[in-house]
């Protein structure tokens, strides 16, 4: 092995026409800064490297199986149980391999340090976010930051990301008046509990139309209700599979009305908010609206107001209230009442274990490399957050709640945290970062800070606290009895 000519491979007694059974593996001891080798099945080598924290320097096929186009598909096999999905994968080829869904080649990412190079490696130019998420989203939005090339959405972010910058800041009275008006009232001793998802959901809807477009669920309590259907609407669009089957209907027509008639009050708005100065208490759509040209605001505005945003930070609080919930964390429920500090960590440790997206999706635009693999042209590559997030190379003990991970983002003990301030993966990374990645996490911060400030709360038994992966990671049930304090 060197680090310039990377790793040797050997052949085994078999033909040309099959690959080597076994590979010799350099691999990285990180405790005595070593390398070793060790002779490995080729299909293992890759999970041997991640599991030692290896630096596998190999230029090979992706491990997995592509399979013919349709019959070849696991598109079925992926959507029923995304995360069992990726598992089985990786148990198998390690955790980078190749399988096709939605009838496309496509490359899954699970460990952090593939997806870390993915985003912000020498190659990230090589890979797409917008060919990435031009299928499913091309139809429903307009040119906006998630559908523009590398060049010209680091532009746009030179605007936007101050902005938000600003506004995470201006906003939070808003938030916490929003908080405390959908919170009131969980107590309500019904026995079979709240649903706290729906509640979530609710506040978190209240709170996006009211930031991003002005619209107050109770000032305008008619344009409110009239946005709601339209905003389901255009999400069941998003949701829709993006390949025909026979015999089954798509939501991609009804979404196309929602997100046309949705522009239109948009427009209209911004029209508006442009002509007149800002208000003491201005919401996104009024910056935008006198910081850009008024078509991308108002198609950045559908971006920021659609479904996909409450949606996930509903996800994101859901988590927070059933870890917590769980009497086994009563201790970490206590501290975080009088150390609001605690409870950011708990915060990112929930962000960490219940990341609201799978992860994100990138095309190749050349024939490139990834985690020592090559990776052909038009091959679709997705990193799975839930994995990369519980990377044990990164995060010992991945599956425990540890909130001193985070604490001070400073030196850690080995048990808790390899590397300090490690990045997450919950809304993108490096440039393709979400700009409202900071405004997620103060809204979350809000809500989590009225709840556990004015109630206690328990899990209604016989649930099954499964998850839903797709559209939003998020639990299937959520019922919770609350106490006021």
């Amino acid at each position: 092995w060197s680090p310039d000519k990377g790793l040797r491979s050997v052949s085994a007694n078999m033909s040309g026409a099959h690959e080597a059974a076994v590979r010799i593996v350099d691999v990285y001891d990180k405790e005595t800064g070593k390398f070793s080798q060790m002779v490995v099945p080729r299909r293992r080598s890759a999970e041997i490297g991640y599991s030692l924290g290896g630096d596998q320097r190999h230029f090979d096929s992706v491990p997995g199986k592509i399979g013919m186009s349709v019959v070849g598909d696991y598109s079925l096999g992926f959507g029923r149980d995304p995360l069992g999905f990726v598992r089985w994968n990786m148990e198998q080829h390690g955790p980078v391999f190749k399988t096709r869904i939605l009838n496309a080649p496509h490359v899954f990412v699970a460990s952090h340090a593939s997806a870390s190079e993915l985003l912000a490696g020498p190659h990230a130019a090589d890979f797409s976010m917008a060919r990435g998420y031009a299928q499913p989203m091309g139809d429903l939005f307009g040119p906006n930051m998630m559908l523009l090339e590398r060049d010209e959405r680091a532009a746009l972010c030179q605007i936007l990301r101050p902005i938000f910058r600003d506004f995470t800041q201006t906003c939070q009275d808003v938030v916490r008046e929003l908080t405390a008006r959908v919170f009131c009232g969980l107590d309500n001793g019904d026995p079979q509990g709240v649903d706290f998802y729906e509640v979530a959901k609710k506040l978190c809807t209240q709170v996006s139309t009211r930031l991003f477009l002005g619209v107050d669920a109770v000032e305008e309590e008619a344009l409110f209700l009239h946005l709601g259907p339209l905003l389901t609407q255009h999400w069941h669009g998003i949701t829709s599979l993006p390949i025909k089957i026979p015999g089954l209907t798509s939501g991609k027509k009804p979404a196309k009305e929602a997100s046309a008639a949705l522009l239109a009050i948009i427009r209209t708005r911004v029209q508006q908010a442009a002509s007149a100065p800002l208000p003491p208490s201005p919401s996104l759509l009024h910056i935008l609206a006198h910081a850009m040209p008024l078509e991308v605001a108002a198609q950045h505005c559908l971006l920021f107001a659609s479904a996909l945003v409450p949606k996930a930070l509903a996800s994101l609080l859901c988590s927070f209230a059933l870890q917590l919930g769980d009497p086994k964390h009563s201790a970490l429920r206590e501290r975080a009442r009088s150390d609001p500090e605690y409870l950011t960590w708990i915060m990112r440790e929930i962000e960490r274990l219940h990341p609201p997206f799978l992860g994100g999706r990138r095309e190749a635009l050349r024939d490139t490399q990834l985690a020592m693999y090559k990776i052909p042209k038009g091959y679709m590559v997705m990193y799975v957050a839930h994995f990369c997030n519980r990377d044990p190379t990164i995060f010992p003990n991945p599956e425990q709640l540890l909130p001193e991970r985070w604490k001070d983002c400073g030196p850690h003990p080995a048990h808790v945290c390899i590397q300090p301030c490690a990045s997450l993966f919950s809304f993108g990374g490096a440039d393709t970062l979400c700009v409202g990645e900071q405004l997620a996490r103060t809204i979350c911060s809000i809500a989590a800070t009225d709840l556990i400030q004015r109630y206690d709360w328990a899990l209604c038994p016989g649930q099954t606290l499964s998850q839903k992966c797709i559209p939003v990671v998020r639990p299937r049930s959520a019922q919770l009895l609350f106490t006021g304090r």
